[in-house]
């Protein structure tokens, strides 16, 4: 019964996390002897984070119970995948990181006896390759959680997946920090690339054995169909534009996006609907509105958004839209915003050479009510190197 099989990996679970001893544990749950589905996975991951444990808790002792249950995860019958579609996108994008995989390791292992600086720039150049990676996860986070989120009764497993997501991008960043250096450190450099290969291929086992056939389960083609549009907009990592084949008729476009005839007056104006678009579209700044029930209702769209946004944001609870390592900052704006003891949140990020400023501000009606945050984006570097006056145009 699928109630007593979540049971007795739960009972494993907590166990581990007590200090009990896990052979033992693994003996009276039946773990190795049973066969478990995806599905149970997904439930067990529920049932932990239902207990109160972290993401931090949890995630050594899940990479131990992945262990024990891949025999049966491999024994349970997928269905097939239709190729050109979205799943068959995400298991390809996964391929060709295997392909960089392998094509690093024998570099790494040279490191360890004689290399030369010829050496560093071709492992520094694969290394810079497989950081691509990002666009993979920004796809899962941006395009694929939300659907599952608002499909499946049971998702959180999605929060732990999204840690370590974030941990491979800093694992990736500290790589390239010590390979940039005059005196690269082998020792450190062997730890950060080890734990990058464990990391990585963590998420692709979990994504293709537990996601994955569940996905195709549960989510209908015609979903799978807006999901892979979607996608395509926010690129992959490895896959280009031209081979990914989206459905017939669709361009880049998901549902209706044409704008109805009709204007809206406001209090200092009176624009058409088309106008109002082309307003948000060339606003200098992301924005993103957030209702009082922590709703995403709204983002802007403009050529070069700074932090990707798919359609299936909108309807989505602000904190499934962080890592779970920065929601406790947005759990804090958010209760300061509404009960009313602060009305503005700053902080400055670097991403590459580039300074970004987020904002966010707290909405109120005429009578002072909270009616949600508005969350502003922009990139300041120009701004913070403005140095006195300029008062004449120069376009040269």
């Amino acid at each position: 019964m699928p109630k007593q099989r979540v049971e007795s990996l739960f009972r494993y679970m907590s166990g581990v996390i007590a200090g009990k001893p896990g052979g033992m544990l693994v003996k009276e749950n039946h773990i190795l002897e049973t066969d478990y589905t995806p599905n149970d996975v997904l439930s067990l991951f529920d049932r932990l984070f239902d207990a109160g444990f972290s993401v931090d808790e949890l995630k050594i002792p899940s990479n131990k119970l992945f262990n024990l249950l891949h025999q049966a995860l491999d024994r349970f019958p997928s269905e097939d995948i239709k190729p050109d579609s979205f799943l068959s996108c995400i298991i390809e994008d996964n391929r060709r990181l295997e392909n960089l995989l392998k094509e690093t390791r024998p570099l790494i292992l040279k490191l360890n006896s004689q290399y030369g600086a010829e050496d560093v720039a071709a492992i520094t150049s694969l290394i810079e390759q497989i950081q691509h990676i990002h666009n993979h996860y920004v796809v899962k986070e941006n395009a694929l959680f939300p659907v599952l989120e608002e499909i499946w009764p049971e998702h959180q497993c999605l929060k732990l997946m999204w840690s370590y997501h974030d941990d491979i991008r800093k694992t990736i960043k500290e790589a390239l920090t010590l390979l940039a250096r005059p005196e690269l450190n082998v020792s450190r450099f062997n730890a950060v690339t080890g734990e990058l290969f464990f990391s990585v291929f963590t998420i692709l086992y979990r994504e293709e054995k537990v996601l994955i056939p569940h996905i195709l389960q549960t989510i209908d083609d015609s979903v799978l169909e807006n999901l892979l549009i979607e996608s395509a907009e926010l690129g992959f990592s490895f896959l280009k534009e031209d081979e990914i084949k989206l459905p017939p008729g669709s361009g880049k476009e998901t549902g209706n996006t044409s704008i109805p005839d009709g204007s809206v007056s406001l209090s200092t104006g009176k624009l058409s609907f088309s106008q109002l678009e082309m307003l948000f579209q060339f606003l200098p700044v992301d924005i993103t509105y957030v209702d009082e029930n922590d709703t995403v209702l709204f983002y802007s769209d403009p050529p070069h958004r700074i932090f990707p946004r798919s359609k299936s944001v909108i309807g989505r609870k602000v904190q499934n839209c962080h890592p779970p390592e920065s929601l406790h900052i947005v759990e804090k704006i958010l209760k300061a915003f509404r009960n009313g003891e602060k009305e503005e949140a700053s902080f400055v990020i670097r991403m590459g050479p580039k300074y970004i400023q987020i904002r966010y501000f707290a909405i109120r009606n005429e009578e002072g009510e909270f009616k949600g945050t508005l969350e502003v984006s922009q990139d300041v570097t120009a701004i913070r190197e403005i140095d006195g006056e300029s008062r004449l145009l120069d376009w040269e």
